[in-house]
Parts: C-alpha cells; structure tokens; sequence
C-alpha cells in the first residue's frame, strides 16, 4: 500500500438490500462507514438478525466509524461489532442517530464507546481522511452524505438520499462539492428501477391534510417509527383539525420520546391510556405486518386496549418492502374483514420513498461528474443497472461492480478489483447472542420440512432387558393415527438393533440410521431420528 492507492471492501450493502458496511484503507488506516443488519427472510429459521462478516478487519488500523443515518440497516449491527473488536473505536453519528445508538449500547459497551455528535458541515480528521458530514433528505431526520478528502482524491458517498424540491439548498450544496472535482463516487441504487422522480413529502403531507379534513370516525396510520419528520406534522394535522393523538408500538414510543427529549417533537395533544374517543388519530407500528407490532395486534384481533370497528380508516404509510407483501396483503384483509377501510400506497399517495428515482439519479450524476463510480445500496441487478445509468450521464466515467468481499484498488489514474476476500452473512440468534453455524440453520431446516421422531426406551439398567418400548413419537412427519400400521413396523426395526450388546451410544446410533432407512425404503422423506435409550 502506497500513500498514492486507497483499498475499498464492502463488507455488506452490495448484493443485498441492508447490511451496510464499507472500509476505506489508505496508509494502513482504516475508516468504516456504516454497520448495519439485515432481517432474515422465510429460510433462515429461529434467526433474529443477519450482520455482517467483519472478522477480516478486527485486526487493522480503524481509526473510527462514521453512521449516515440511524436505520436498522446502517446501525444495527455496531453492538456485535464493537463487542468482537474490543478496543476504543470513535464513532461519529448524527444526533438522532446518535442516541438510537446509544439506546442499543446501554450499559454493553460503556467503557470504551465514544459516540460523537456531527450536524452539517462538520468535518472531522480521521486519520488520513478529512470527512465533512452533507445533510440530505431521506426517511429518517439528520441523514448525512459524506465528502471524503483522501490522499488518492475526493469521495462523495450519498448514503441513502433523494432530492425535495421543497429542500433545495440539499441540492445546492451537493452541486457545489461536484465543483471540487469527485474523485470517485459512491451512490444508493435503490430505487434505479423506478423511473422520474420521487413524491416530495410535502405532496404527502397535502394529501394527509385533505384525507384528515373529511374523515369524522377514527383514523389509523400505520408509518415507520424511525420517520419522524412524517409523524411531526401528522401531529400537527391532527393539531389543526382538532384531533388528539394516540401513539402505539414499541419502538413508535420509544423514538418518540427520544425526539421529544432532543427538541424534534413538539409537545401536542397526546393521550397515553383509555383510547376511546370517536375522533382520535391512532399513529401506530406495523405496517410491515411485523409480528406483534400494532395494526397486526389490531388485525387479528388481540390488541388488549383497541379494537377496529366499522367505518374506522387504516392507512399503511409505507412501502410494502419486498418479501412482506403477503402477510401485509393478509393483513389488509383482517381489517377489511372488521367493517374498517385500507388506504395504501398502491392507491393513494400517502407514501414517498426516501431513495432517489431514476431522474433523481441521473442528477446526481451531472452535478458531481465522478472520474470513478461504484454503485452501492442494491442487490447486484440495481448495481448493474445503477451503472448504465451512469454511463448513459457519463460516457467516459470509469465504474466497477463490487460485491461484499471484493478488494477494490482505487489510484489516481485506476479504479480495479485486485483481490476477493471470502465473506458470508453471519446468523445470530440474538437472545442467546450467539452466531448461528450453518450446520445449526441446517438442522433447523431438515426439521421443519422433514419433521423428527423420537424413539425412547426403558431398560433394566443391570440386565439390559427392555422394560418399555419402543416407543415412537412423531412431531412435523407423519399422522401416526393414519399411519399405525408403518409406525408398528418402525417399532419392530428399532427392536431388532437392542437385542445386540453394545454401549448406549452404539445402539442409538444404529436405532437411528436403521429407522430413517425404513422410512426411506417405504419412499418417504427420512425424518431426523433421535433415539433415547434410559436405564433404570
């Protein structure tokens, strides 16, 4: 490494949507830029959350870790983080973000956690690098761009941004940085696939106020409890039109109360109990038909303290994020079913993405005129097509597609993959806050598409005689009332491996091959086998 090259591994946001983590070395120093999680899809059973695989920089130089925003996928994962890396670490966040982190690290990682607040414009030396912090708009308040001064060239790195035309200094701003001369360019390809331009959430809010204007029953809004610019001024909707509020959820509650603390939400007219009245506005969690969250709660009918009725209005302010619409779609359903009419995104505007379309993009690409470009924010198709639109602004921009793992060497004349460090996501079960290994996720697996039978036995521990059994219980294979007759064969197969003298464990481990065999013989699928062999 020369002070003339700069290093860039993606440890996660490449290849997926979430997980965000980047390093930047230059010099043998290390700057980290975000470090967040991502949610397990249908297949990764019993696991809570997916980070990940750091464990080839725990090692190096990192001077500190800089956070964009405090969403899920760019925070969630500094607690397991900062746990394995064991020494001091300055992370440098936005105040919102600042203290969600903090929430996370309470009591965990007091000792050696300095979580610094920056606002816009502030510029903190890091090492080798100089990074300035650029406001912009996204879903969440305080989310920051990044100009990156480095010995290679300048950086800008968008986080997760749009452009408002109602925030027009955002744009001034990032127009006046490409004046600097990028050198390479980082940008959210999110929403590439999405042609024009996103609604401004001033549009959303007009429409809110027409919606609140003319509705006389109940109204519920269903919103991410992290967009707090969207629940300020459905507060003061609610304000105007002489409504109080009802806020429920867990973490609607919880970011609430932090952004009243910090002075973002101004104090209304909020009830905290006994929410009966007629005309109240409910702001509430599960719009991603999160297991337990509110409106799912309401749906199926077990909320303890609210329930639908007929004519109330259900708004799910968000988007329907890719892999949830199923159980948001059944959801809808629920309410419907109790008398109470859905409004949502796919038939009303009441919901604007907080990443940047097509147009919006395209933008970005003339205001900075980057010599180099690296999609970033998006399963590889984004990436690929992130690029093209790159090209099609930029003829002679350079752009190289990297996925997490890959090595990338940016000079000053080169930007080229050099090498590919093997990384996996990392599984955790975070109530025993373990790592989950792949031979644990598949038995878990097996289980539950091929089902487990026990078979117990009591024996006489001095004469080795069978007091009770076989016994076979089955749980996710087959009914054994339908099937008595196979079960009893089963039974027989068992038998036959304990009249041979040998240990405990030989004689399970022979019961279990001899019975999934069985079963595979009769063409079933082979169930996991666990024998249990007593003495008394």
């Amino acid at each position: 490494m020369t002070s003339h090259s700069l290093k860039i591994l993606p440890l996660g946001g490449l290849g997926e949507i979430g997980l965000n983590m980047m390093v930047l070395e230059c010099e043998g120093e290390c700057l980290i830029i975000d470090c967040g999680l991502m949610f397990p899809d249908t297949q990764s059973l019993g696991v809570d959350v997916v980070i990940p695989d750091y464990k080839s920089i725990l090692q190096k130089n990192i001077k500190a870790i800089v956070i964009t925003h405090g969403h899920e996928d760019h925070i969630g994962a500094l607690p397991f983080f900062l746990q394995d890396v064991q020494k001091p670490i300055p992370i440098y966040a936005p105040r919102f973000a600042r203290e969600l982190i903090l929430q996370k690290l309470k009591g965990a990682h007091d000792k050696h956690v300095k979580v610094k607040t920056v606002k816009d414009g502030d510029k903190v030396d890091v090492g080798v690098f100089e990074v300035e912090f650029v406001e912009t708009v996204h879903s969440i308040i305080d989310s920051m761009a990044l100009f990156i001064k480095t010995p290679v060239g300048h950086i800008f790195h968008t986080g997760d941004f749009k452009f408002d035309p109602y925030k027009k200094k955002h744009k001034e701003k990032i127009k006046k940085i490409g004046k600097q001369g990028i050198h390479l360019l980082f940008a959210d390809s999110t929403n590439v696939e999405r042609e024009g331009a996103s609604l401004s959430e001033e549009e959303i809010k007009k429409n809110f106020d027409k919606i609140i204007a003319k509705e006389k029953g109940r109204v519920f809004i269903s919103s991410f409890a992290s967009n707090l610019r969207r629940i300020s001024y459905l507060l003061d909707l609610a304000k105007k039109h002489k409504r109080r509020v009802f806020l429920d959820g867990r973490s609607m509650l919880s970011n609430t109360q932090i952004a009243r603390e910090l002075g973002i939400l101004k104090s209304t007219d909020i009830i905290t109990d006994n929410p009966q009245e007629d005309n109240l506005i409910f702001i509430i969690t599960g719009s991603q038909a999160e297991p337990y969250a509110s409106l799912t709660r309401l749906a199926y009918r077990s909320h303890a303290h609210i329930k639908l009725k007929e004519g109330d209005l259900v708004i799910l302010s968000s988007r329907f994020i890719p892999g949830n619409e199923r159980a948001i779609h059944k959801l809808l359903n629920h309410v419907c079913e109790q008398g109470a009419r859905v409004l949502y995104g796919d038939i009303s505007d009441i919901h604007t993405s907080g990443h940047a379309h097509r147009k919006e993009l395209k933008l970005l690409h003339k205001m900075i005129k980057p010599r180099f470009f690296i999609p970033v924010h998006g399963e590889y198709r984004h990436l690929t097509m992130h690029q093209a639109l790159a090209k099609e602004v930029n003829p002679r921009v350079h752009s190289v597609i990297a996925q997490d793992g890959d090595v990338i060497e940016a000079s000053k004349n080169s930007l080229k993959k050099i090498d590919h460090i093997e990384v996996s996501h990392v599984f955790v079960d975070s109530i025993a806050g373990d790592d989950l290994e792949n031979t644990i996720l598949k038995e878990r697996r097996n289980l539950s598409e091929k089902g487990i039978i026990f078979v117990v036995v009591i024996r006489n521990e001095k004469t080795g005689e069978v007091i009770e059994g076989p016994h076979l219980y089955a749980k996710g294979f087959l009914s054994q009332k339908k099937h008595e007759e196979l079960f009893e064969e089963a039974k027989k197969v068992a038998f036959k491996y304990l009249k041979q003298e040998k240990s405990i464990e030989e004689l399970q481990e022979e019961i279990r091959i001899g019975v999934r065999r069985f079963f595979k013989s009769r063409e079933l699928k082979r169930p996991l086998v666990l024998p249990i062999i007593l003495d008394i």
